[in-house]
């Protein structure tokens, strides 16, 4: 990892008079558990610049554990990349912070800093009514503002969750057996990120 901890090199020694594509994820993104020439959006690198005969920075802002409202608070640093592409591979929805009022007392199993701050508060239990529309519209909402953001730098922006995007990744699992995950036993192996990779690739592309 660099200095600020994301897997890719360190931003002081790379120079940004090139393009660059912007990787955005969680732990499928940043790689837990697989070497660097297996995850998907390295696989998706090489193609990309096979594809433009362009040799494009490679800028991983990958987070385990992270989700989409990391976007909002890399949207200062974009320009600094001088993105050619943005390319997320989104977390899930429940990856936001979600209260839910779902034990025996009445309050919620994630306690969340969020969620910690607001217990007591009427707004926090009227919001528990509709927390599936309100964080359906959260992410929607924020994808959108991302989308904005690089339309007006005039930057491609192309998303897509690895769980439910391109190919039965249920089927694939039952295809692979124990292969399908790589050494930690929980991330997935290269099969799948390639899979994942030459399937954005070609959404991309036909675009």
């Amino acid at each position: 990892v660099n200095v600020h901890v994301f897997r890719c090199h360190d931003f002081d020694t790379i120079v940004f008079s090139k393009k660059s594509i912007v990787y955005l994820g969680c732990s499928h993104t940043f790689g837990i558990g697989s070497p660097e020439e297996d995850i998907w959006c390295s696989i998706l690198h090489k193609l990309l610049q096979e594809h433009h005969n362009t040799e494009f920075n490679f800028i991983n802002l990958g987070i385990g554990g992270g989700n989409i409202d990391d976007y909002l608070r890399f949207m200062p640093y974009y320009k600094k990349f001088n993105p050619h592409m943005i390319v997320s591979c989104t977390s899930p929805m429940h990856r936001m912070i979600l209260p839910e009022d779902r034990d025996e007392h009445g309050y919620d199993a994630y306690k969340g800093f969020w969620t910690e701050k607001n217990k007591n508060t009427n707004s926090f239990h009227e919001l528990l009514k509709y927390n599936n529309e309100y964080f359906i519209y959260k992410y929607d909402m924020t994808l959108q503002v991302v989308k904005s953001i690089t339309d007006v730098m005039n930057i491609e922006f192309y998303e897509a969750n690895i769980r439910d995007t391109f190919f039965d990744l249920e089927e694939m699992k039952i295809q692979y057996g124990d292969k399908a995950h790589n050494r930690d036993g929980c991330h997935f192996a290269r099969e799948i990120h390639e899979k994942f990779a030459t399937s954005f690739f070609k959404k991309i592309t036909e675009k």
